[in-house]
């Protein structure tokens, strides 16, 4: 069978899947050699908007500047917004 006549089922950033094979990452798995699969889910990681949210309070708390609290406020209700958004 030749790569024009494979039927594509899936075809993503580093992903594709036809008939015949498999390729992640720029490797390449024969579909016939794949006797099994299984299905996972990777959460993510909500590390980073807490991170962002703790920076936004302290410089809440220190801001001298009037200019500066506005900025950290809009700053601090993105980072919230941001960690809601993420599923869980």
């Amino acid at each position: 069978m030749s790569a024009a006549s494979e039927r594509s089922f899936l075809s993503e950033s580093e992903v594709t899947v036809t008939q015949a094979r498999l390729v992640v990452a720029g490797q390449t798995y024969a579909m016939n050699g794949i006797t099994s699969v299984a299905s996972f889910k990777i959460s993510p990681s909500r590390k980073l908007p807490i991170v962002l949210i703790a920076m936004g309070v302290m410089g809440l708390l220190s801001g001298d500047s009037s200019a500066i609290p506005g900025g950290l406020l809009f700053f601090l209700v993105g980072a919230v917004w941001l960690y809601l958004k993420q599923p869980r």
